[in-house]
């Protein structure tokens, strides 16, 4: 079975890019081409099978830790990473680069079983150009506890549960250090009823003189309140009144590979992308910088919505999907699940998000670039939220197929 993107994992990338470039209708160049990669394999991929928004978390049930041993009833690493068809993953495991876990939770009807995890250079959706970059997969089991089949997106009547998986850090606070802002991406497809995802995010092993988790949440983003975090000692437990899942696996890696010094400078880059993110758990990072909730609107922005030129680019593009979307008063925040079908056959879907400080004059607009299966082509997407005076916000969409080269002006890279 063909490995597919997961459209949650595109939520994610959506929540990134909305966080990290807030207000810029057209992102920073060297922004946009580190996220461009994999926002382009996601939608790329959706065509190869149907999928559908997740439902609700599931019912509050208290976690129990199941023995360790699960190998026998699940894929391999390796396995997974076959199915997934990441060669170089499955290679790694099989000579022992990888970790093997096998350790198994359990939440409410869900049993989660942490297979594995393992370190390296283009082990799985990189770049040829991104080879020298090592990145950090933890492989990951889900099923259900009365044996009966994970939902796989097929059935439109039984929606896939949303997950939220990423590796912590202990020392920096996972509000700001999470699989969402550390280059992250997931995996997923169903297979013999067991759901398997394979979680990529930027190398933790630089870090592995600190303790690390896994941690597995039954929800799609990661949720401040599922987990206590101790400024002073680093330490991250799961927080037990807390209503939903929030396991915690220890990832097991080896400290003498850690690496204070590229600690350093991965930090350092860290906070130029995300000014907030101090460690300890500061609303205001360390060297005084705003949060990004309080970064003014950028020139650009402000001319490219208030100067209509998203008006001319809509007029030349054909409208997907118009809905109309509730305010959400506690966050500012306003969301809309989505799926496109093409006619061509293919589908993209995930989540749009837009805030309220987005807004001018009642019109708040995005604008993105993906890759088509047409040689030479990609899809401009604008997506264009106006306010009604009833408190909702009506959400448009519009796609058009443009030369690649306009995808180029935008990002300062090209297009595989």
């Amino acid at each position: 079975m063909k490995s597919v993107r997961d459209e949650k994992a595109d939520r994610q990338m959506d929540r990134m890019l909305s966080l990290a470039l807030t207000q810029q209708a057209k992102p920073d160049a060297a922004l946009q081409q580190k996220v461009c990669s994999q926002w382009k394999e996601r939608r790329e991929m959706n065509g190869n099978k149907k999928w559908m928004a997740a439902a609700a978390a599931a019912a509050c049930v208290l976690a129990v830790t199941v023995s360790v041993g699960a190998a026998g009833r699940y894929l391999s690493s390796r396995d997974v990473a076959e199915e997934f068809n990441m060669d170089n993953m499955a290679k790694a495991f099989s000579k022992g680069d990888g970790i093997e876990i096998n350790q198994t939770q359990t939440y409410g009807e869900y049993n989660v079983t942490l297979l594995g995890v393992v370190n390296g250079a283009n082990l799985g959706w990189s770049k040829p150009e991104e080879i020298e970059k090592e990145k950090t997969y933890a492989v990951v089991a889900i099923e259900k506890t009365d044996g009966t089949p994970m939902p796989d997106g097929t059935d439109d009547q039984v929606m896939p549960q949303d997950f939220f998986v990423s590796p912590l850090i202990e020392g920096y606070n996972p509000i700001n250090f999470n699989v969402m802002t550390m280059d992250g991406s997931v995996t997923w497809d169903v297979i013999n009823g067991v759901e398997y995802r394979i979680v990529e995010c930027d190398n933790v092993e630089i870090f592995a003189d600190h303790k690390l988790h896994l941690c597995v949440m039954d929800s799609t983003f990661y949720d401040k309140d599922a987990y206590n975090y101790d400024g002073k000692t680093g330490a991250i437990t799961p927080n037990t009144d807390y209503e939903g899942m929030n396991l915690l696996f220890d990832l097991p890696l080896d400290a003498s590979k850690a690496n204070p010094q590229k600690v350093e400078e991965y930090l350092k880059d860290f906070t130029l992308m995300f000014p907030e993110a101090d460690s300890d758990g500061d609303s205001t990072a360390a060297n005084g910088q705003q949060t990004l909730d309080d970064v003014e609107l950028t020139p650009e922005y402000v001319e490219y919505v208030s100067g209509g030129e998203w008006k001319k680019e809509v007029a030349e593009s054909e409208c997907v999907i118009e809905k109309t979307v509730m305010n959400n008063p506690d966050e500012g925040m306003y969301t809309l699940d989505f799926r496109i079908d093409r006619d061509d056959g293919s589908q993209s879907s995930g989540t749009f998000y837009f805030y309220d400080r987005d807004f001018l004059d009642g019109v708040a607009v995005q604008q993105s670039y993906y890759s088509s299966s047409e040689e030479g082509m990609c899809y401009q997407e604008i997506v264009v939220a106006k306010k009604q005076e009833d408190g909702t916000v009506t959400l448009q969409a519009y796609e058009s197929l443009v030369p690649e080269s306009e995808m180029e002006d935008e990002t300062g890279g090209t297009v595989d």
